[in-house]
């Protein structure tokens, strides 16, 4: 018969929502939008039930719709028929993905949803895969007014993507053809400019990765024609999922990038890693900065690149 559950935001936090909106302070939150559908299951069976919205603009919070024999129990997102029969669902992270600063959707955003205590009818959802947010600020340097192509972090080590298994209860996710590489990369497909006082977005779902503490990932930027290329000491143990971590890319601290089409950049004299926080979907979990130290630029010359210790936040 006939059921509604409605997906729902809680304890503050921003979960389960397929599309990011920008806020003037940064990322606002994710959002449930036009024709998404979950599949729903029962405690006792493996109906993948598809449950759809009649929304017809972005959301926070949204009913979803379906038939159904018994309680829903668990949930997940996006719905795909290929997980008929079947309590194991099934997805891909490939480790080149693609985002559209217009439409703001994120296609990697897969999710778990179970019923929030003392409910069979709403559910909270958690994201299944860390989420990695650039802002992009290249106001000041050549890259300001080119075409964004894309942004690349280089990992130490190499990670997982590619097909995976989860249960829709929750657990262990499992590589299947498992796409092995280095390198996560995001290719903006409409190709903003990187405009003078305005700062670019983009989100990626990464597969989570441990062991980073202590260690050099590299970021890159890439425009129609140039390329800025730096390093960052990590104070973080790894990404984890249903978190996310920003990488706030002001461009003007490295000013002497040069148009060398798509050739790499040796930036092995900057002695200190550019800022990147983190933010978690908890903001009282909220870890804050991970860097002991600031990378500046002084524009009159007198000091050049320097750096000066961070106060911790809490």
């Amino acid at each position: 018969y006939t059921q509604t559950i409605r997906a729902v935001l809680n304890d503050g936090s921003l979960q389960t929502r397929t599309c990011v909106a920008e806020g003037a302070d940064g990322m606002e939150g994710i959002m449930w939008t036009k024709d998404d559908a979950i599949g729903v299951y029962t405690a006792s069976g493996t109906q993948n039930a598809q449950f759809t919205t009649s929304i017809t603009s972005p959301a926070g919070d949204a009913d979803f719709t379906g038939s159904l024999t018994g309680t829903p129990a668990y949930a997940y997102y996006p719905y795909s028929k290929s997980n008929d029969g079947k309590t194991t669902i099934s997805g891909t992270l490939p480790l080149t993905q693609e985002y559209s600063s217009t439409t703001g959707v994120l296609p990697y955003d897969y999710k778990l949803g179970a019923p929030k205590s003392g409910t069979s009818n709403q559910f909270t959802f958690t994201h299944l895969f860390p989420l990695l947010r650039f802002t992009v600020d290249a106001e000041g340097t050549a890259l300001e007014g080119r075409k964004l192509e894309s942004v690349s972090v280089t990992f130490p080590s190499q990670i997982s993507g590619g097909a995976f298994t989860v249960p829709v209860s929750g657990g262990n996710i499992t590589w299947g053809t498992a796409e092995q590489g280095n390198v996560l990369k995001l290719n903006w497909s409409d190709k903003p400019v990187l405009t003078k006082g305005q700062t670019v977005y983009g989100y990626l779902a990464c597969p989570p990765v441990n062991g980073l503490s202590g260690k050099t990932i590299k970021v890159t930027v890439v425009t129609e024609e140039y390329q800025a290329e730096f390093s960052a000491s990590l104070k973080i143990s790894g990404f984890v999922a249903n978190t996310a971590y920003t990488f706030p890319l002001k461009l003007a601290a490295w000013k002497d990038v040069t148009n060398s089409g798509y050739n790499e950049i040796d930036r092995t004299e900057t002695t200190e890693a550019p800022v990147i926080t983190k933010l978690t979907f908890t903001p009282a979990k909220n870890e804050g900065k991970i860097l002991s130290k600031e990378l500046y630029y002084d524009e009159s010359g007198a000091n050049g690149l320097y750096t000066k210790t961070r106060t911790a936040t809490a």
